[in-house]
């Protein structure tokens, strides 16, 4: 398989994005389901490859999560707020 293209996904295991080979990728969300989610690493992994953080739903429950970790981010939580 050829996974060098493949969308990159953060793990809440390690809080860093996920290795592109299958079998460490396996391994690795084996070891999420039952391991502590990493949010502050999570948040920091995607800040640091994004230029702008949108969190989009109808509440915010990221946006302090990323503002406890200095990182600005937007929320979409309407057709109006999408509009800006």
């Amino acid at each position: 398989i050829d996974n060098s293209k493949a969308p990159r996904c953060l793990s809440n295991y390690t809080g860093k994005f996920h290795e592109s080979s299958s079998r460490t990728l396996i391994e690795a969300l084996a070891k999420q389901v039952s391991g502590r989610v990493r949010w502050t690493d999570n948040m920091t992994s995607l800040a640091a490859k994004s230029a702008e953080i949108f969190e989009v739903g109808p509440d915010r429950p990221l946006s302090g999560f990323f503002r406890a970790a200095g990182i600005a981010s937007k929320s979409v939580i309407d057709l109006r707020t999408a509009g800006r």
